[in-house]
């Protein structure tokens, strides 16, 4: 007699026949059976399971969705459920995954919170790891002591001879990030999905950032984007940062050359020396200038150890997207037509880097390692600042509320954090593979701006008018307005006054 051989499938060839029956609704049972070798009990099995099988199936936060054949449910899954959610903030954070014992410590933590009488073990913490794909680094020891053998020498030779020849506000740093202009908070998809059907949102600029260590100077932003001359910059006369185009929308070294002997005319000017500190990598290359020393980071240092790394980027995007997610929320309450182009993204990004204050950016240098300007560069009175996000910090604390405001309207919102760095990994620089081809940049286009945008008409002076009215009203009706605002209405104002007059001017007739 022959023995039965039991077969079990695994949740991907059930979820696989589920979709199949679906794609042929006409289909028998009996075939299908045939089909995938199955008997019509076990067939019945699976359809009477459907639902089941598609949402676990479905589930993207479980690793072994293609090969699990059952689901077990553990003691400890409301613990995993927030750890994971601990462990990926932290990512973001520190740019490191929480090992060993800091991983038990908080799941015993949390297990307390949900009122478990036991604790996870350290194999629970293992199997924890191996479910959600956190890596144990390897060879961890060996590699934290050269690196703070590269820290060392790093402070010890090449900052303090920096120190001994520049002053505070002599010394920058720049360095680039990519950023997904268009992306709202509505359309935004996890990193770890398939981002088809957003990629339009993902499109993306790329900004050049860069500031002294006194933070007494903020170069204005260089942002390269795709189209050399997109429809929402039709008749603007001036742009507030330098506007350069590519068809990847990343830093090239002729855009970095070309932004470098720049600013260097302008040191030249001013008469001064500077030095300036930079990530090593093929695109900024080394150029011997007449007032700017370059000082690059060491191949074995990453971008990291960068002070705009510290805090100075991450505000510029928590600034931006506060701006984006307010006018979004603005207009959905009002019922009216969002529109955001690159014009708006460009304006926004002017304003959000006007907010960075001095002192954040002498905290962000600081941070950095660059402490022996500390006692000079810092003011005493100025409250300490935290680059990452602080529920003390006005910006978190506004944007916080908006964005509990924004989930009633989108219930699938991300986490705000989340939400704020999506586009960190994001390219930011012309990679070695393409430095051959020409720096392209398409045609007069609309840059692939949002689909629900219009081409806006060129505001007239009448509405210029009427707007510094609008100002004017809301501001005496409302509490706390920055004491200048006033002061900048009534330089706004004489400004219009002297475009009117432009208007009606008549050239003088002399005599003949």
């Amino acid at each position: 007699m022959a023995t039965r051989r039991i077969t079990s499938r695994s949740y991907k060839e059930k979820y696989d026949i589920i979709k199949f029956m679906e794609a042929n609704p006409n289909a028998k049972r009996k075939d299908v059976a045939a089909k995938f070798d199955l008997k019509q009990s076990s067939l019945a099995d699976i359809i009477k399971k459907r639902d089941k099988i598609i949402k676990t199936f479905e589930n993207t936060d479980e690793a072994w969705k293609g090969t699990r054949k059952r689901v077990k449910s553990g003691v400890y899954d409301d613990v995993a459920e927030v750890l994971i959610m601990w462990v990926r903030q932290q990512e973001l954070f520190t740019g490191a995954s929480p090992q060993g014992e800091a991983l038990l410590a908080q799941a015993k933590v949390f297990a307390q919170e949900f009122g478990h009488k036991t604790w996870p073990s350290p194999a629970w913490v293992k199997r924890f790891m191996k479910r959600y794909d956190i890596s144990t680094p390897s060879s961890a020891s060996t590699e934290d002591e050269n690196k703070d053998d590269d820290v060392i020498a790093w402070n010890e030779e090449v900052l303090k001879d920096l120190f001994k020849r520049y002053k505070p506000p002599d010394i920058y740093c720049c360095e680039e990030t990519c950023l997904y202009w268009k992306l709202l908070p509505g359309k935004y998809c996890n990193r770890k999905r398939s981002p088809d059907g957003n990629r339009k949102a993902r499109k993306h600029i790329t900004i050049l950032m860069c500031a002294n260590m006194a933070g007494t100077d903020k170069v204005p932003l260089y942002v390269i984007g795709q189209t050399l001359s997109p429809s929402s910059f039709r008749n603007v006369q001036s742009l507030p940062v330098d506007y350069k185009a590519y068809q990847r929308g990343v830093m090239t070294k002729t855009f970095f050359r070309e932004w470098l002997y720049k600013i260097d005319s302008a040191m030249g000017i001013q008469d001064r020396k500077i030095a300036m500190v930079l990530a090593s990598c093929p695109v900024h290359m080394e150029e011997e200038l007449q007032n700017i020393e370059l000082v690059l980071l060491p191949d074995c240092l990453t971008a990291d150890f960068l002070p705009m790394n510290k805090g100075i980027i991450h505000l510029l995007k928590l600034n931006y997207r506060l701006i984006l997610s307010s006018r979004l929320l603005v207009a959905a309450e009002s019922k009216t037509h969002f529109h955001w182009d690159l014009l708006d993204a460009v304006l926004a990004l002017r304003s959000s880097w006007a907010k960075i204050s001095t002192q954040a950016i002498i905290e962000a240098f600081g941070n950095a390692g660059f402490a022996a300007t500390a006692p000079a560069a810092r003011d005493a009175e100025a409250p300490p600042v935290d680059p990452k996000f602080d529920k003390k910090e006005a910006q978190f604390r506004d944007f916080r509320i908006l964005w509990d405001k924004l989930s009633n309207l989108h219930p699938c919102l991300p986490p705000l954090e989340e939400y704020v760095v999506v586009d960190n990994d994001g390219e930011c620089r012309q990679r070695q593979s393409h430095w051959n081809t020409q720096p392209s940049v398409n045609g007069d286009s609309d840059d692939g701006e949002l689909e629900w945008n219009t081409t806006r008409d060129s505001p007239t002076i009448e509405e210029a008018f009427k707007a510094v009215n609008v100002i004017r009203l809301f501001n005496a009706k409302t509490r706390g307005q920055p004491p200048d605002l006033r002061k900048e209405l009534d330089s706004y104002e004489s400004f219009l006054v002297g475009e009117l007059a432009k208007r009606y001017h008549q050239p003088l007739q002399t005599d003949t």
